[in-house]
């Protein structure tokens, strides 16, 4: 039938948005279930946003990935003002306890780049390893290592990447390392 009227224009809908307990167009949505939104009917706060094919968040104005804290360093600012960051009660928090800001800052377990610096020596370098791949529990083959020679040879200077599952691992990995004369640096 060449009159027939057209077909109604589909509402666009957010791709997926979890929903707590709402009216999700003209229906009962139950607590916690997936359910495709109209973008109308989405929050303000969640205007602008959308799931990627990758399952990640992406602010569409920036085109930026969302974190758990945000797109920026100004979203992670306001998310420590609001003690969003904060430890649990029962570990201890000051500017001196690393692992309590590294593990606000990143998601364990990650692999994580040591640099260290020390002299150009083979045994330095293999003692390094094996202190990383001891206290991180992992073997030493599946140890990411760069290493430069810095000031004409004298000092070297060495990336390692590991897998640490706890930010602790890694300020264990600096203490033992910082105790070794022969290292000049290590972060």
């Amino acid at each position: 039938n060449m009159h027939a009227a057209p077909a109604p224009a589909k509402q666009k809908s957010h791709p997926i948005c979890r929903v707590e307990s709402s009216n999700v167009d003209g229906r009962d949505v139950s607590q916690s279930e997936l359910v495709q939104v109209p973008l109308d009917q989405l929050p303000e706060e969640l205007q602008g946003l959308s799931i990627n094919e990758d399952g990640l968040l992406v602010d569409e104005r920036s085109g930026k990935v969302i974190n758990e804290m945000g797109a920026n360093r100004f979203d992670v600012v306001v998310s420590a003002q609001r003690g969003l960051l904060d430890p649990p009660p029962w570990r201890e928090n000051t500017e001196r306890t690393p692992s309590v800001i590294l593990s606000s800052l990143v998601q364990f377990p990650t692999k994580f780049c040591f640099s260290v610096v020390g002299p150009n020596e083979t045994a330095f370098q293999e003692d390094v390893i094996k202190t990383i791949a001891r206290i991180c529990q992992v073997e030493v083959e599946s140890l990411g290592v760069r290493a430069v020679e810095r000031l004409k040879g004298k000092f070297l200077s060495l990336q390692i990447d590991a897998m640490v599952r706890a930010p602790e691992l890694v300020e264990l990995v600096q203490e033992e390392l910082s105790k070794d004369a022969r290292v000049k640096m290590c972060y």
